[in-house]
Order: structure tokens, then sequence, then C-alpha cells
């Protein structure tokens, strides 16, 4: 049957600027405020509920671009709040970070949005991390070629984006953080594989 076969997409690559999705904040002093979450084997992880999310905004906003805003509903569901749950048809995993740097603890402030003035106490201390990954992501088949071409296809650009640095994941959008830089992403398809470079000049 057409509609359970899946496209797998693999990339890999390095985080090109500090990462910190945060999990619980440390009670204790000699630790950092903020570090970044783990998984149950003691690494460092980008959660795929975390990658999901940022993914499917950018899908969303690429689908909508082109005129094809009912794709992204294909697939990746329907929202959390809708009554008539649809599931989605794309599969993500927890990313592992491997070759980790942590050592680097930056310190931060908080300024008061109505004095602009620091406030006091409000010194921050977080550990973030840097790394390589390689991860999966896996697409399950409509039976629908003109659909699952789209969908295959906003997928890719999205990817693209991604690890380009044009995405941000975890927190500290706004000083620079979280920006991901890929060497390639592997798309596999009824047999087939096709290999967009991330590196070479004429990708």
């Amino acid at each position: 049957e057409s509609s359970e076969k899946t496209v797998k997409f693999t990339f890999e690559g390095v985080t090109d600027t500090p990462l910190l999705v945060a999990g619980y904040d440390s009670l204790n002093y000699q630790k950092p405020d903020g570090s970044n979450i783990m998984n149950s084997n003691g690494k460092y992880i980008l959660p795929g509920s975390s990658f999901k999310g940022a993914i499917r905004n950018n899908f969303t906003k690429i689908s909508k671009l082109k005129g094809l805003n009912y794709i992204a509903e294909i697939a990746f569901g329907q929202e959390a709040s809708s009554s008539d749950k649809k599931v989605g048809r794309l599969y993500f995993e927890d990313i592992e970070i491997e070759n980790v740097l942590d050592s680097a603890i930056y310190n931060r402030i908080k300024i008061d949005q109505f004095t602009g003035g620091v406030r006091v106490g409000a010194i921050l201390n977080q550990r973030p991390i840097k790394g390589s990954f390689k991860s999966e992501v896996y697409y399950k088949l409509t039976g629908n070629e003109d659909d699952d071409k789209k969908i295959i296809a906003t997928m890719l650009y999205t990817l693209r984006d991604a690890l380009s640095g044009d995405i941000s994941f975890g927190s500290g959008h706004s000083i620079g953080r979280g920006k991901l830089k890929g060497n390639f992403i592997k798309l596999e398809m009824n047999n087939e594989t096709a290999k967009l470079d991330l590196k070479g000049k004429n990708h």
C-alpha cells in the first residue's frame, strides 16, 4: 500500500552558535541557572518537540508563500486547540549533540523595561552548548502523489533554512543563539537517494 511508504530525511551538521534548550533551573547555587536539557543517557539534546515546533512554524510560512496553505495540516496535523484532531505524517526524534563543548558560562543581566536600569539581583549565568549532530525525520506518504511532492519539496526548503542558520532553536534567539549549520540533507524515497550538499558552492 503506497500510503504506508515513508520518506527519510537525514541531515548532519554543527551548532553554528551556542544552543540552550533549558531544562529545570538548578537550585544549587554552585551550578548555572540554566543548562541544556539532557536525555536519560546523560547526553545533551535538542528535543524533537522543540525542533518540530520551529520547523512547523517555518514550513507553514513557506507553504503560505507558495499558496499551499493546506499542506501544513496534512504534514503536521491540526493544532492542539482544534476539536477535530488529525494526526500529522512527519515524525521527529530527539537530536543528540555530540562532541560537546559545555565549559563556557555566560553571565547575563536583566534590564527593567520601565526605567532602563539593571534589575537588582537579576544576574543570570547560563551554560549553553556547542557540538555536532546527525538526525532523521520521517514522512509517511499519503498516496496522493501531487500533495506528497509538495510536502517533500517544502520540507527540503525548511530543513535547508534550518541548516543555514535562518531558524533559531531553544532560547536566546534575540542574542543570536540556537543557529545550526548543516553539511548535507539526504532524501531517501522509493529506493532512490538524493543528496543536497550544503557546504559546496553549487549545492
